[in-house]
């Protein structure tokens, strides 16, 4: 993982999103993750309306600082690496990234590298002239009944991987694992078990009791 890697770096570009519901979702999920960085291409007239900003809730000012563009090649001329997502299994299929091996890139990237993820409208997605201005290709793992996304849980998905393998939340530990053993005599937790020895332990309830019918539990 590279230290230096920051949500703050990377840049939110939507092609044409249709509703302000969304575009303020979307908001309030960067704000989740740590990313400010958002534009807009092509957006629908009222993304800025109340609407909007009630989804955004906290993350209002992203919401007012989005930058705006008439055309997709202009919002990411500066952009050094853009991950375009997708479910259009044709011309790239071999190229396909996960969510999580996108994250890897992204979090191995140099600190001037510019990179960005890349998300098209909500019925048709981002079309193959889109896909070519892009350097790779990601797409979620969904459920061939239903594999459409809302645009902000896409992106919810993508920039949790993110910070997983950023420094924002690298520096987690993973807990030891609990058993069912006390650590002083190693004697299992399970005070309703039966006793292998026969005799009643003190404080157990009688057999037949109500209470021998709960079940074994570990503390």
């Amino acid at each position: 993982m590279n230290d230096s890697c920051s949500a703050e770096s990377l840049i939110i570009v939507l092609k044409e999103p249709q509703g302000p519901l969304n575009v303020g979702a979307v908001c309030r999920v960067m704000m989740n993750f740590g990313v400010s960085q958002l534009r807009l291409v092509n957006p629908c007239s009222d993304f800025r309306s109340l609407d909007a900003r009630k989804m955004a809730l906290g993350a209002l000012h992203i919401l007012e600082q989005a930058a705006v563009f008439s055309d997709l090649e202009t919002a990411l001329a500066d952009i050094h690496v853009t991950f375009g997502t997708t479910r259009r299994f044709g011309k790239y299929r071999k190229d396909f990234l996960t969510p999580a091996s996108a994250a890897r890139i992204i979090s191995r990237s140099e600190t001037n590298t510019r990179c960005a993820l890349l998300l098209g409208r909500e019925d048709t997605g981002l079309e193959t002239r889109d896909l070519d201005l892009c350097q790779r290709f990601v797409t979620i793992p969904t459920h061939e009944a239903y594999p459409s996304m809302n645009l902000s849980h896409a992106l919810a998905v993508l920039l949790y991987e993110v910070s997983l393998k950023c420094e924002s939340t690298g520096r987690f530990m993973i807990p030891p694992l609990k058993t069912g053993f006390r650590k002083r005599d190693r004697t299992p937790v399970f005070p309703y078990a039966p006793n292998p020895s026969g005799y009643r332990l003190s404080g157990s309830p009688e057999p037949g009791s109500p209470a021998t019918d709960l079940p074994a539990t570990v503390r």
